[in-house]
């Protein structure tokens, strides 16, 4: 049962000019630094469009849009690729390699580059001095499943159910460490929760502000699906807890095993467990 996961990129670009500026197709304008004899982009892409208008796909920051003019959009790999303003292009691993050597190695290349401040970084955000008027922010990532389970204010409770059933390591963070709180009845909210199993199941979650729109776990159904019966049998037992079976978890017409169930949490299970093969 292994789900994978890939890196999205929030894109920094780099073409050897003397632009102070660039400005995409979507009149998102970007400043320009010159570092040794690279130019880069000193604020990551927000664009929605190629440069020929076709659209590309992209995502804001935990799904908020109004994150994208702090934090700019993620993309894959081909649309990052498709995003690149006319003239510029992905940085490869070469011209990496060439600006940390400029800034002194990758011991101090990365303060070199930081925004100072905990703003936007946590504390205590050592060593960064941002010298280079880079001001590189943390953007995150996101996963090939992309989703993030919704709560409205239960994210903590709800993900460490969720451990208890899966186990794995569980991280989370409030909007008030992410420095996104904007009242302090929002200080204490989940805003990313993240548990990783050792058999490849990610789970991301967050709390819901007033000012966001709230959508409700039901708008979402978590699948698993693998051959280990006995795991997968256990995980529909947990999970169904305080919750209400919709569907038991018995042979199915197609040859496997299929459940479903709606947690105690209102988020949908569906679990099937390949057949044995004849």
């Amino acid at each position: 049962m292994k789900i994978l996961a890939t890196s999205l990129i929030s894109i920094l670009f780099i073409v050897s000019l003397n632009a102070q500026t660039v400005t995409d197709i979507d009149g998102n304008s970007y400043p320009v630094v010159k570092i040794g004899n690279q130019a880069w982009m000193a604020k990551n892409l927000a664009v929605t469009k190629a440069p020929d208008g076709t659209a590309i796909t992209s995502f804001p920051y935990l799904g908020v849009e109004d994150s994208v003019k702090t934090y700019g959009r993620m993309y894959d790999w081909e649309n990052a690729r498709k995003a690149c303003p006319s003239g510029w292009h992905l940085p490869g691993d070469e011209e990496w390699t060439v600006l940390v050597d400029f800034l002194g190695g990758p011991m101090v290349a990365g303060g070199k580059i930081k925004e100072t401040g905990t703003k936007h970084w946590k504390e205590p955000n050592k060593g960064a001095t941002n010298e280079t008027g880079f001001t590189a922010l943390p953007n995150g990532y996101r996963t090939a499943r992309g989703k993030y389970i919704n709560f409205k204010n239960n994210t903590r409770e709800a993900i460490q159910f969720y451990q208890s059933v899966f186990g794995g390591k569980l991280t989370m963070a409030t909007f008030k460490e992410f420095h996104a709180s904007q009242d302090p009845a929002e200080d204490d909210l989940i805003m990313h929760a993240d548990l990783v199993t050792e058999n490849g199941i990610t789970l991301m979650a967050s709390d819901t502000p007033e000012r966001m729109e709230y959508r409700p776990g039901t708008n979402i159904s978590v699948s698993l699906s693998g051959e280990n019966e006995a795991e997968l049998t256990a995980y529909y037992q947990k999970l169904s807890a305080g919750g209400t079976v919709t569907m038991p978890l018995e042979k199915a017409i197609w040859g496997d095993s299929f459940g479903m169930l709606i947690d105690k949490f209102d988020i949908t299970w569906l679990v099937n467990i390949a057949g044995k093969k004849e």
